[in-house]
Order: structure tokens, then sequence, then C-alpha cells
């Protein structure tokens, strides 16, 4: 499961307020789930997308965390993709979807990809790196960002990211 990866790779889950200076120290499952389940909030990803820039998304739509080498990657059309469990698995860059640098052009022998679930479709992004699993009560007023361990952090539309990145996907596959 998503939470046994991330707790062997050794990322911390912490509990997070609005608007109150960020505490250390881990929690478990029970915890986060007891948050999500009296609807006090919701456990996110915190991800690194590059030239210094966080971005976070509901833990609850994704199905893996991976890792692949560059030299699996292809393309079909100017789709890249990855054979990836038997089927082809779509990618996006989402450093390169928020106008930043291509994986590519970082010269990265191997991507982190998270594989996100939603309407029973998976698409993979790709990262720069999993920082940390936050559980909050809301996420900030500020246009889709907040202030999580003393960083400005953007709430990711993967949605909306997918519509832009794979039109047809999005038309066609009810993204």
């Amino acid at each position: 499961d998503v939470m046994g990866l991330a707790q062997a790779a050794h990322v911390i889950t912490r509990e997070i307020e609005p608007d109150v200076a960020t505490r250390s120290g881990t929690a478990d499952n029970a915890d986060s789930s007891q948050t999500q389940a009296s609807g006090q909030g919701e456990t996110l990803l915190l991800l690194d997308v590059g030239e210094d820039r966080r971005v976070a998304i509901s833990l609850s739509d994704v199905a893996r965390l991976e890792r692949f080498g560059s030299h699996q990657v292809e393309q079909v059309g100017y789709q890249d993709v990855v054979q990836y469990r038997g089927e082809l698995l779509d990618i996006i860059d989402v450093g390169t979807a928020l106008g930043m640098a291509d994986w590519r052009m970082r010269g990265e022998s191997q991507i982190e990809v998270v594989v996100y679930r939603h309407h029973g479709r998976e698409v993979g992004l790709v990262v720069c790196g999993i920082l940390d699993i936050v559980s909050r009560a809301t996420f900030g007023e500020h246009d889709g960002m907040d202030v999580i361990d003393g960083r400005v952090t953007e709430q990711l539309d993967v949605a909306e990211l997918v519509s832009r990145s794979m039109p047809m996907a999005a038309t066609g596959g009810g993204w």
C-alpha cells in the first residue's frame, strides 16, 4: 500500500493545523484515518516538482509510488508512456506542465512517478521527489496555496493538469 511504501521510504507523517506552526511528530495510519473519517480534513502527499517548488495532492487518489529508469520511457505520438504491469501508463512531467524544465533536461537517470488514480483510470505523474505525507484540517484560502512545514505549497488539481497535458484522454476518458 502507499502508506507502507512511504514509511519504507522514510517519508514522515505529520499532523498539520492551519494558521499554527507545524509540530514535529509521527502519526500512525489510525490517526490519519480518524482525521479523514471525522471530516476534519484530508491526507496530502507533498511533492518536489523542481526549481524549489512544492505541490500537494490528495493521498486518497494515489495508487502507488514508482521509480523507473529513464530508458524505460517511450513516446507514442507526443505522449510519454512506460510499459507498466502489462499495459501502457501515460506519464506527465508535473514540472514541465507547470512551466519548468523537462525531466530529460535535468539529466535524470531515474524518474520518480506517482501513479494517480481518478475515475478508474491511472496516469503517472513525474516528480523530482516525494517529500512528506501530512494530514490537515483544510487547505489555505490563498488561491490553492498554503504554508506547510514553513514552505509555500500549492494544491495541485491533477484532473486539470491531465486535461491540459492530455486533451484526448481528458475528453475520452472521463478526466
